[in-house]
């Protein structure tokens, strides 16, 4: 057991010290803070726009994290020889692939964890905008301080894990993932604060943000399913022949996904229920599994 959790380990800190990691959590967050600044065309509609920005960024970004940063650990792997190493040992294949999945998926949570603070700080402006703006007679638009402190959240740990980088000597994407973590999650608690003492406050501020995070957890079962089926895949397959392989795959997942998601649940005001992302993750076990033990038996029948 010990093994397992050290492979785990080393499968998130090579993720999260992936600078693409970093990279695809930043583009998502500037995503979720320009789509709803760009509110030319939003016809009053900030809250929905912040929304739909929200829970897109999460699921594309984080699928891309989940895909290639699987591709890119498995094939470094195989290519340095630290996976014949790590096999030589009394490790099964199939602990293996589930060890190095949980390593990996777990960072991949970590990651997005400060785009999902940066989301709800955006919401929580879109509706504090509109309520403002229904009190002056104006289009809703979204708050100001929520936009500056979603800003604060890029713009800040970058800069810390630089200086992190330069004089500490401290991994720049791990520093500037753990920074990003701390500043969304301040800031976000910060707004809430701010917006409930203010003239602003009112009941449906924090309830838009609760009834978000069942349906921010509602992504997280497909995107398991992408990343053991990129490891399963990167385990016979190069780089490039892999992330064809799980773009076909997501692609044929489009139609199911399609009716995964309850946005109109959302868009009238519910909530989506969490029996129902529950039901969602166990759902998508039976498909992690199969990749799980794919790549065992791939990565058993594999010459090395």
């Amino acid at each position: 057991m010990r093994r397992y959790r050290s492979i785990a380990r080393a499968a998130a800190l090579e993720t999260l010290s992936d600078p693409l990691g970093l990279l695809l959590s930043v583009s998502a967050m500037a995503v979720i803070v320009l789509a709803s600044v760009f509110h030319i065309h939003q016809f009053g509609e900030s809250w929905r726009m912040a929304r739909d920005a929200t829970l897109s960024s999460i699921l594309v970004f984080m699928a891309l994290d989940a895909v290639f940063s699987s591709i890119r650990a498995v094939r470094g792997e195989i290519e340095s020889g630290t996976l014949q190493m790590a096999l030589s040992h009394s490790v099964s294949r199939f602990g293996y692939c589930a060890a190095r999945f949980a390593g990996l998926f777990a960072a991949c949570i970590l990651s997005f964890a400060p785009v999902v603070f940066t989301g709800l700080s955006i919401i929580l402006g879109a509706q504090a905008g509109g309520i403002a703006a229904a009190q002056s007679g104006d289009i809703p638009l979204v708050w100001g301080p929520a936009v500056a402190a979603a800003s604060a959240s890029i713009t800040i740990p970058l800069l810390a894990g630089a200086a992190m980088n330069r004089f500490a000597n401290a991994r720049f994407a791990v520093s500037a993932t753990v920074c990003a973590l701390a500043v969304s999650a301040v800031s976000y608690a910060a707004l809430l604060f701010y917006a409930r003492s203010s003239q602003i406050a009112m009941p449906e501020i924090h309830s838009a943000a609760l009834r978000m995070l069942p349906a921010i957890a509602l992504l997280l079962p497909p995107v398991a399913v992408l990343a053991a089926a990129a490891q399963a895949f990167s385990f016979r397959f190069g780089e490039n022949a892999s992330a064809t392989l799980c773009g076909v795959f997501c692609i044929a997942m489009l139609p199911a996904l399609g009716n995964h998601y309850l946005s109109e649940t959302l868009a009238e005001g519910g909530s989506v229920p969490w029996g129902y992302a529950g039901l969602a993750a166990a759902a998508s076990v039976p498909f992690v599994l199969a990749f799980l033990a794919a790549g065992a038996a791939l990565l058993e029948a594999k010459d090395m």
